[in-house]
């Protein structure tokens, strides 16, 4: 079995795994029953906002990863997000960079590690954005919260700031020193 097979075999086991742990964990919250549905208009406005926040997030994903693979299509895009989006809910959150990343290397050859680096940087830039959308509800709900988590965040961008060359250079010697 050669390398590629074996990482192909790796990542769909993975994905079977991400499927069947979902599933129990839904099982063990009672969750898989049939709910009521009490408004038939909030639950299309709420599958078209679920929708368009996942063709969102391909989007971005498209727009990050077209650095690394130019030709890439929306489609691909799309399927690449939307594959493994189970691995949210599981343990071993590296599945989510993987699974994007493993797709694409499949599709277009590229270097896994370089894809995985696009699929980390996009994480983090996810993070960062939930963290503004989320500070922003914040202010208007408690200014206490509010401001103990800006101090927090400003922190944080001050350490990262003065650590970049540290930073960096760990970055390159796990992703591109391989």
């Amino acid at each position: 079995m050669n390398r590629s097979n074996a990482i192909s075999w790796i990542l769909k086991g993975l994905f079977l795994n991400s499927l069947l742990f979902i599933i129990l964990y839904l099982i063990k919250l009672e969750w898989l029953e049939i709910p009521v549905i009490y408004s038939l208009s909030s639950l299309i406005i709420s599958i078209l906002l679920l929708l368009f926040g996942f063709m969102l997030d391909a989007s971005a994903w498209l727009v990050m990863i077209r650095a690394g693979i130019s030709s890439i299509s929306f489609r691909d895009a799309i399927i690449s997000s939307g594959k493994y989006i189970f691995a949210k809910y599981i343990p071993g959150k590296f599945w989510i960079i993987l699974g994007k990343a493993g797709y694409l290397k499949e599709k277009y050859g590229n270097s896994l590690i370089i894809l995985s680096s696009y699929s980390i940087i996009y994480q983090v830039l996810g993070i960062i954005t939930a963290i503004l959308l989320s500070l922003g509800v914040t202010s208007v709900i408690n200014r206490t919260l509010f401001y103990t988590l800006l101090a927090i965040i400003i922190i944080s961008i001050l350490f990262c700031f003065s650590f970049r060359n540290s930073l960096c250079r760990l970055y390159l010697h796990f992703f591109h020193g391989c």
